[in-house]
């Protein structure tokens, strides 16, 4: 898997500049959804 720090400074990295608070709340209320963004992105790159 990847770190949290990782997925974060890729997504900076990648001018995505996440708003942490609601990425967490994304991943609380609906995990789907945010397996979906992740899955979206890159992950060769991340890890």
């Amino acid at each position: 898997g990847v770190s949290y720090n990782r997925f974060i400074q890729y997504l900076y990295k990648r001018q995505l500049l996440p708003n942490r608070k609601t990425l967490a709340q994304i991943a609380v209320l609906d995990s789907n959804c945010f397996s979906t963004i992740f899955k979206n992105l890159s992950c060769d790159e991340i890890g």
